[in-house]
């Protein structure tokens, strides 16, 4: 098995593990049953196939997001909290795959 595709796998494979594992902890109380496995799942999809393209900035837009979540649920519920929170991530992963990509165009 060559290092390439030790990569190519691997790294997605974390961070997909991470945000799920995270995901779950944060949102397992606020909601139950199949809603936290579809939590959970989307989470982990969206900084799993973003890390593809960003290899480093999208945990990091994980943790962010995390972080989000956990101010906006003190101040409002669990349902809002998370489309807020959604809505980070989304703009947080969508923002660095551009900074990647003006990057790359400028080398």
């Amino acid at each position: 098995m060559s290092a390439d595709l030790l990569i190519l796998v691997g790294i997605p494979a974390g961070s997909a593990a991470f945000a799920g594992i995270i995901t779950y902890l944060l949102t397992r109380r606020d909601f139950k049953g199949p809603v936290a496995a579809l939590v959970t799942a989307v989470a982990a999809v969206l900084t799993g196939a973003s890390s593809l393209f960003v290899l480093y900035l999208a945990p990091f837009v994980f943790l962010v997001t995390a972080a989000i979540y956990l101010v906006i649920r003190t101040l409002f519920r669990a349902g809002p909290a998370l489309v807020m929170a959604t809505l980070a991530l989304f703009c947080g992963l969508g923002l660095s795959a551009t900074m990647m990509a003006v990057a790359l165009s400028s080398m």
